[in-house]
């Protein structure tokens, strides 16, 4: 509609790129390692000898292998990962040589190898909800699941479901927008949407879009 009265819209698509797939490694290790319930049990004056599990050896799923999702595939394999990943808009010639280690696979064949799936997949009609209890049954029991794409991915009353059951042992997001059901539970981490808050995460948003500005008043 913009474009079509003469008004230029403009974005910075990677400016937060490793900021969010920074915090993406982060809460996976926060829920491999039990972080905050060992946070509080110290707080409480009770320190808990919590044991977790290493993500060295282990199984990374990536739903969505854009910008942030190969950042993520590159910090989960200095861990010692192994990493595989679901994108229907891409192809392995695609992907910077680097990464072409990583294997493209179908989501039903992703999600039930992998010990942990991290979203990263825009919200379209058709992702969303597409983490709903028929997706939960189809993950490797004990695995968890980090969400730092969108909100809307993700039926939060079916995570619930998943993890009183004991079939997902953790789920980490830092979209708070619907994760009301869950934030209460044991084993979720949520965070303030402050996946892009870093200092040069911002920066690199400000200088990219007066770049982006500027080029567009002198193509005029």
């Amino acid at each position: 509609h913009a474009t079509a009265r003469g008004v230029r819209v403009l974005n910075t698509p990677s400016a937060n790129a490793n900021a969010v797939a920074e915090l993406t490694l982060t809460l996976m290790l926060m829920l491999a390692r039990r972080v905050l319930a060992g946070v509080d049990s110290v707080r409480a004056g009770a320190p808990a000898k919590l044991k977790g599990v290493e993500l060295a050896g282990r199984t990374l799923g990536l739903v969505g292998f854009g910008h942030i999702g190969r950042l993520v595939a590159a910090l989960a394999r200095g861990f010692g990962m192994s990493v595989a990943a679901h994108d229907p808009l891409i192809s392995l010639d695609q992907v910077p040589e680097a990464l072409r280690v990583v294997p493209l696979c179908g989501l039903d064949e992703l999600v039930a190898h992998s010990d942990v799936v991290s979203l990263h997949a825009p919200a379209q009609d058709s992702t969303r909800g597409m983490v709903d209890a028929a997706f939960l049954a189809r993950m490797r029991p004990g695995a968890f699941l980090v969400n730092t794409a969108r909100a809307e991915l993700v039926e939060a009353e079916a995570v619930r479901a998943a993890l009183d059951e004991g079939r997902l042992a953790g789920y980490a997001t830092d979209l708070p927008e619907g994760a009301g059901p869950l934030l209460d539970h044991a084993n979720v981490v949520v965070t303030p949407h402050i996946g892009a808050s870093t200092q040069e995460s911002q920066r690199r948003a400000g200088e990219g879009i007066v770049r982006r500005v500027l080029e567009a008043l002198n193509e005029k």
